[in-house]
């Protein structure tokens, strides 16, 4: 009788585990279940309509003038790498969402699939912008993003354009024309479960698409960073370019012509 009780709290005690364990890393992993707008090329976009002007460049945007419409979701089909490609967080990758950024977008124009980022051509490539950057500020950490934009001019002959304070409809309006978006950011005010506590003070990551109420992104400082959403409101709260201390930096946003 005894071993029989003893059995049956054996039994209970591991399903009571194997549950805790799943519903543990189904927290861990912070499932947004929502199903997300087909994911388009850069290519597909520029078939799709022919390409507009870029209103980002406008110093002052023209309230009055009608801008087109735009859809209620979308998603760029920008390739996802973490900024540590072999998940060594050690230096440089520690410091290196901008470059993994970079490194996202420039498979995107390149009409790269989805999935197809070699991680250990990404720690390559990071290494070489690591390199390019030393050469060109002297350092490589927490670059600005007109230091991005420079770096990107650099390694593969993008133009950037860079807008103050961009408003919702402004960023919309980018990612409708097929350019991702580059956003600097107060890391902490993001509140990622995924970062390593507290968060970094500096961060950096793509914008890809919205939905009804959040941007998709892909954010380079977690491995579960693929197509991870924010509410607009924190992205736009969060959004302060490099500055010490980092409530103080401007918002800001970079996007890269080919």
């Amino acid at each position: 009788m005894k071993k029989r009780r003893f059995f049956i709290i054996f039994i209970l005690f591991v399903v009571s585990f194997i549950s805790f364990f799943i519903l543990f890393k189904q927290r861990e992993r912070n499932i947004q279940k929502v199903i997300l707008p087909t994911p388009y090329s850069f290519q597909e976009k520029a078939e799709e309509k022919k390409r507009e002007p870029v209103i980002l460049e406008q110093e002052e945007i023209n309230t009055e003038k009608e801008l087109p419409s735009l859809p209620d979701q979308i998603n760029l089909a920008v390739p996802f790498i973490s900024q540590a490609p072999l998940a060594n967080w050690d230096l440089p990758y520690k410091e290196a969402c901008e470059e993994a950024s970079l490194l996202m977008v420039h498979s995107f124009y390149r009409g790269d699939p989805l999935d197809s980022i070699d991680p250990l051509k990404a720690r390559e490539d990071i290494l070489a912008m690591v390199a390019v950057e030393n050469e060109l500020f002297g350092y490589y950490e927490s670059t600005t993003i007109e230091e991005l934009g420079l770096l990107a001019e650099k390694m593969y002959g993008y133009k950037s354009v860079i807008k103050q304070r961009p408003s919702l409809e402004e960023i919309k309006q980018a990612l409708y024309l097929g350019y991702p978006v580059f956003v600097p950011a107060s890391g902490r005010d993001l509140n990622n479960p995924h970062f390593q506590t507290p968060g970094p003070i500096y961060h950096m990551f793509i914008l890809k698409g919205y939905t009804s109420d959040s941007f998709i992104t892909n954010d380079p400082g977690t491995r579960y960073g693929e197509n991870y959403l924010y509410p607009f409101e924190k992205i736009l709260n969060a959004n302060h370019d490099f500055a010490d201390p980092i409530e103080k930096g401007e918002p800001r946003m970079l996007i890269l012509e080919p």
